[in-house]
């Protein structure tokens, strides 16, 4: 088990995106590996499903490293001694920076913002620079702006920083552009890294402060048809399960079955440690899981096409192709129910950089494809894209931090700033022990700043996440001394008369029904329905004055493994469309009479 745990390069190609040498290289670094001194990380303590001991609670806390320095020093722009200025009552602060050929679809943009409630201001890049621009020439002129609003109005909650314009790429003229800035990034195979996070971070710490998001666009119409996305997904709303449901598809890190089997382990191991409110369903490109489906392509673009509140890719990457997505492969996308929100930790695949479009750009342009995608402008590290592949769920599901910028923003802070959750230590405990045998000595640290740069939001920061909105009341945990039945009751306070849907479901990396030994498509199709079926025992029982009751039973002597009750409720009520919809879950415990 401990070879298992330890061979973290296997999350390092599944991640980044390695090839074939560098997959040959890594082999031959675990062959050889001397893991007896990592016992003392891992003392034989609890029992995993598969009989295999460790105890993830008592790993060392990580080597704690120096943050690197950076060129821009503008935290007294932060914290402004304002004490003497009065402040009127707005929401939200909202900067506009925008090409200058853009003016007036930025003008519009700004208008839709007011009549949301945020407190605009718009301003050209030439009204902060003229001439041309180096890569950096931007920065101070922003931060001294958001210093300047943060001074005269008083902000409720997070800042927001849209910039509206394309990086100009390499040899383009800049002047009346919003430049990409030049960071740093130590990943070994780096070509060359670019952000917008630095116009976002006021304190010169690489975390950012405010949340950032650009539209890359060239054209007054890409900026339109952008904000009749954004329109459309902030108001309307349609009721139904895929508010709560996240899609996940992986790549295949083509080592051998051994091996592969740990990328399924360390991720189920980070995804248990993820709400419980929200369903995720998978498929996984590897020939040898349960989780596999093919044709893999057919399924990808089925998973974008049902809804979701997000849908995230892990692996390997470039500019136009994920395993199962290529720029060519979007035109098959129409996303039903509601627009996607995309994370690719990947390689490259949010690389807006160059002169032609990087697959996360090709997507917010495609009609019915996504309102706001994530990714890596470079060479993404296995470390931090397993780090931010964690704390974005976190942020989103967990946190449920109310805007697309504010996942990505607080992501990246708890990147940085989170090291001591389990899961988080035995990522580092497993890296520490990995990277030095693929001769990667980059501490920790730097790697997770850097990728604070590395990952970008194409799209507006202040978009809604609309989760399902309305609130559930349950017990804690759900208590039952029957095997096989379990008897509770919820309360709905913002939902008077509707329906309750609940299920009660075995963990994340188990799964309710039986897998057979695949001897044709149809069989490895049927597998992967089991894989993702977690569902014990459901019902749907009526919600009647903000309550309902809810009574489960299932054959105990064939599935066992109760862990969650999960609830979903809409006030639908007969032939009537829903109008609002909400999701709670619960944990489960026996308690022996």
């Amino acid at each position: 088990m401990l070879r298992k745990i330890f061979t973290f390069t296997a999350i390092a190609v599944l991640i980044s995106g390695c090839d074939q040498a560098d997959i040959d290289r890594i082999n031959d670094a675990i062959a050889h590996w001397d893991l007896s001194h990592l016992h003392e990380l891992f003392p034989q303590d609890t029992q995993n499903q598969d009989g295999d001991v460790f105890d993830d609670a008592d790993i060392k806390e990580p080597q704690q490293d120096i943050k690197q320095d950076t060129d821009v020093k503008t935290s007294d722009l932060l914290n402004p001694d304002d004490s003497d200025v009065e402040h009127p009552p707005v929401s939200h602060i909202y900067l506009i920076v925008y090409q200058d050929d853009l003016k007036q679809a930025a003008m519009n943009y700004a208008e839709y913002r007011r009549s949301s409630g945020y407190a605009v201001e718009a301003v050209s890049v030439s009204e902060l620079v003229s001439g041309g621009l180096q890569h950096n020439s931007l920065v101070v002129p922003i931060h001294e702006k958001v210093s300047s609003l943060l001074r005269s109005i008083a902000s409720v909650g997070d800042t927001f920083l849209l910039l509206i314009g394309d990086a100009p790429a390499e040899g383009e003229e800049t002047a009346g552009k919003i430049p990409a800035v030049e960071c740093t990034n130590d990943t070994i195979g780096q070509t060359g890294c670019w952000t917008d996070n630095t116009y976002g971070d006021l304190d010169g710490d690489l975390v950012p402060d405010i949340a950032v998001g650009r539209i890359p666009a060239t054209t007054v119409q890409q900026v339109e048809a952008y904000l009749t996305k954004v329109k459309a997904h902030e108001s309307t709303y349609e009721v139904g399960e895929w508010n709560r449901r996240v899609s996940i598809y992986t790549g295949e890190a083509n080592f051998d079955p051994t091996i592969d089997e740990l990328l399924e382990y360390a991720m189920f191991a980070g995804l248990k440690e993820v709400s419980h409110d929200f369903d995720i369903i998978g498929a996984y490109d590897n020939v040898n899981s349960k989780y596999y489906y093919t044709p893999f392509e057919d399924k990808v673009i089925d998973l974008f096409n049902q809804g979701n509140l997000m849908t995230i890719y892990v692996g390997h990457g470039s500019e136009e192709w994920t395993q199962g997505l290529t720029a060519d492969q979007i035109e098959q996308i129409s996303c039903d129910h509601r627009e996607a929100i995309v994370f690719f930790f990947a390689c490259y695949a949010g690389n807006y950089t160059k002169a032609t479009n990087s697959l996360a750009e090709t997507l917010v342009w495609h009609t019915r494809g996504a309102v706001a995608t994530i990714g890596s402008t470079d060479v993404s590290h296995p470390y931090g894209n397993a780090v931010l592949a964690y704390e974005v769920p976190k942020a989103a599901l967990d946190g449920r931090a109310p805007t697309i910028g504010e996942v990505l923003m607080r992501a990246k802070q708890q990147m940085v700033e989170n090291q001591y959750d389990d899961f988080r230590q035995f990522m580092a405990a497993a890296a520490e022990a990995a990277l030095p045998e693929m001769d990667d000595y980059t501490p920790l640290s730097t790697i997770e700043f850097q990728h604070c740069d590395l990952y970008n939001l194409m799209g507006d920061p202040a978009l809604k996440m609309n989760y399902p909105p309305a609130q559930i009341w349950l017990p804690k945990p759900v208590e039952y001394s029957t095997h096989g039945q379990i008897s509770f009751v919820g309360n709905t306070p913002e939902i008077d008369s509707g329906t309750a849907f609940v299920t009660v479901e075995v963990e994340r990396d188990f799964w309710v029904g039986d897998l057979v030994e695949p001897e044709n498509d149809q069989d490895i199709r049927d597998n992967w329905a089991v894989a993702n079926n977690k569902v014990m025992a459901s019902t749907t029982v009526p919600i009647v004055d903000g309550k309902f009751t809810a009574q489960l039973q299932w054959d105990h002597e064939k599935i066992k493994g109760a862990r969650w009750i999960k609830v979903y409720v809409t006030d639908k009520m007969g032939s009537l469309p829903a109008t609002v919809d909400g999701n709670k879950s619960t944990s489960v415990r026996f308690v022996v009479q």
